[in-house]
């Protein structure tokens, strides 16, 4: 089987470039720092949930931070605290776009202040980076989304196509059921469904100082069309355990970037191209290969398995009666819950055979290791589990804008031009819920993401975040709105 590869499209020139006074950038992420907005995994209601009460805050900050904007945007709360912001196009037949980022952060717990370089609410600023909760994550991209619009308006930018801007409040819980989810809603009652001609979140950001990443000597820019799907599974053994982690470990999953690389990098290795092109011959345990997955951050671009708990025992000199093991599954976009359910089916039936052993695999999601006697090897779903988000579009005109505008703002390096593939993220985002208004939705930043500029404290201690990162996020949101607005192809 041939994988196919994204075609790259010549750049989309936007009319105006970007350009802001860096100290004006510097004064709107220390003080957006300062406004608390942590969610909880328990949050409660938001007109009932006292840590809710900072909230409100953020809204009179956005509002006193971007007075050019909020002079004609249209401002909406959906369920208390949900932000659309809406800039009117002046022809209402065009497919509005929205811009998405949350606003919400995760925790900083009490028992973690004192390994802060400088406290998570303070907004501190030290020449280059900015420290805080939610620089990463990821309040900066709201700052570059209205400060973009902000100079598209001084200039005298007058939007033939809608702008919204939409930010929720629970993204960092599972299922953003009261914020994204919401509004999405919202947003589909106003303008209908598959009604936006394109969406674009946080996330997948360019890779080095340059915005780009050099993979094999080509350089490459990789939003998301896609975001990972999830798996947990339990197993439990009575005989060999050795045997069934060992199969499982000797047959990953094959990966769907790389093949891209292969075909536009030029120093890729050529020993195992061929292989990459064919998906019976992968084989990333083999020597030649590992190290080469590890630079081209292999967790992104397959089905990842990893055995993360064991269990079985009680005493050192007595055989456990059952020993059990917990899997974490991140689903490639090419591949699906069942299909991992299938694949740890047929991988695991030879070893049950092998060892005369009963298999039990998902039958009914229950515990029948009573119905199938006292050697088994048995799987099961552990909690819950969701399919990869529904790829989006990645050929014709609309992709060509999007990417175009892309290879505009980072135009290559070293005198080759970038390359614009799709990836998939490993994480969640508020995208997952806007499936029913476009099919045309990407998550990408637009900044660098290196150890020289990124962010770093992702949902950790010491979060921070890169002046000069923010710039290249500014300029591609400012690029993006001109080019999507000039755009005039199919709606």
């Amino acid at each position: 089987m041939s994988l196919a590869t994204a075609k790259q499209v010549r750049s989309v020139l936007a009319k105006l470039w970007y350009v802001s006074p860096q100290s004006r950038l510097d004064e709107l992420i220390s003080t957006e720092q300062r406004i608390r907005t942590e969610s909880f995994d328990d949050n409660g209601k938001p007109d009932e949930d006292p840590r809710f009460d900072t909230f409100p805050a953020f809204h009179k900050w956005l509002h006193d931070a971007f007075p050019v904007v909020f002079s004609i945007a249209e401002f909406e709360l959906i369920n208390t605290l949900g932000i659309v912001t809406t800039v009117r196009g002046s022809d209402p037949a065009l497919k509005p776009i929205i811009l998405m980022a949350h606003y919400d952060v995760v925790p900083a717990p009490n028992n973690t202040l004192e390994q802060w370089i400088h406290p998570p609410f303070s907004g501190h600023y030290d020449g280059e980076w900015v420290w805080g909760r939610g620089a990463s994550d990821t309040k900066t991209l709201i700052v570059a989304q209205y400060e973009a619009m902000t100079a598209l308006l001084e200039a005298g930018f007058q939007p033939r196509r809608t702008v919204i801007f939409s930010h929720g409040f629970d993204e960092e819980e599972p299922f953003a059921r009261q914020g994204a989810a919401e509004i999405a809603k919202h947003l589909e009652k106003v303008y209908g469904f598959q009604s936006i001609l394109l969406v674009v979140d946080e996330g997948a950001a360019s890779m080095n100082k340059s915005g780009l990443s050099d993979v094999y000597g080509a350089p490459f820019a990789v939003p998301a069309s896609a975001e990972k799907g999830y798996l947990d599974v339990k197993i439990s053994v009575v005989g060999i355990m050795s045997d069934v982690v060992h199969a499982i470990e000797a047959h990953p999953w094959h990966p769907g970037f790389l093949a891209c690389a292969s075909e536009h990098s030029p120093n890729f290795p050529k020993r195992w191209s061929k292989m990459i092109q064919d998906e019976g011959k992968w084989n990333p345990s083999s020597r030649n290969t590992r190290a080469d997955i590890a630079s081209l951050v292999a967790a992104l671009v397959t089905t990842t398995q990893a055995v993360d708990v064991i269990s079985g025992g009680a005493k050192v000199n007595a055989l456990p009666e059952v020993v059990e093991v917990l899997m974490n599954h991140r689903i490639a976009l090419h591949n699906d819950v069942a299909t991992v359910k299938e694949h740890l089916r047929k991988v695991l039936e030879p070893v049950a055979k092998l060892h005369n052993l009963t298999i039990a695999a998902f039958e009914a999601e229950g515990n029948h290791a009573h119905e199938i006697g006292q050697r088994y090897v048995q799987l099961q779903s552990y909690g819950a589990s969701v399919d990869p988000v529904t790829r989006s579009v990645v050929a014709g005109p609309v992709w060509e804008m999007f990417s175009g505008t892309i290879r505009h703002v980072h135009p290559g390096i070293n005198g080759r031009d970038t390359v614009v593939s799709p990836f998939a993220t490993t994480g969640s985002t508020d995208t997952k819920v806007f499936l029913n208004l476009s099919r045309a939705i990407y998550r990408f930043a637009g900044g660098p993401e290196t150890a020289h500029l990124s962010y770093n404290g992702h949902h950790t201690v010491n979060e921070k975040a890169s002046v000069t990162a923010h710039l290249h996020m500014a300029r591609w949101v400012h690029a993006l709105i001109q080019n999507a607005d000039a755009y005039d192809g199919p709606e």
